[in-house]
């Protein structure tokens, strides 16, 4: 099924230079689908999904500040993974 965000997040991939992505909309209508989606379609082997609801632990990661390197070094080292940055 063809959503309609789906051509936002195509032209959000196909940017170079990107802001982080923060999708918010109504439960159950395919929010999280199209994100996997996308990810698996644009960023084979570097997505990872980071599901606050099925995690909870992972919440300490965001509440201290939002400094995106400390954030992204965190989630390195709880995920055991690395993340590339792109700036």
């Amino acid at each position: 099924m063809k959503r309609i965000i789906e051509e936002s997040l195509n032209n959000w991939a196909d940017k170079t230079q990107r802001k982080p992505l923060i999708i918010r909309g109504a439960r159950q209508i395919g929010k999280s689908w199209s994100v996997r989606n996308l990810g698996n379609a644009y960023f084979k082997g570097n997505f990872i999904e980071i599901n606050l609801e099925k995690n909870p632990s992972l919440h300490k990661v965001f509440k201290q500040d939002f400094i995106p390197s400390r954030i992204v070094q965190d989630l390195e080292l709880i995920l055991n993974r690395g993340i590339r940055v792109c700036s």
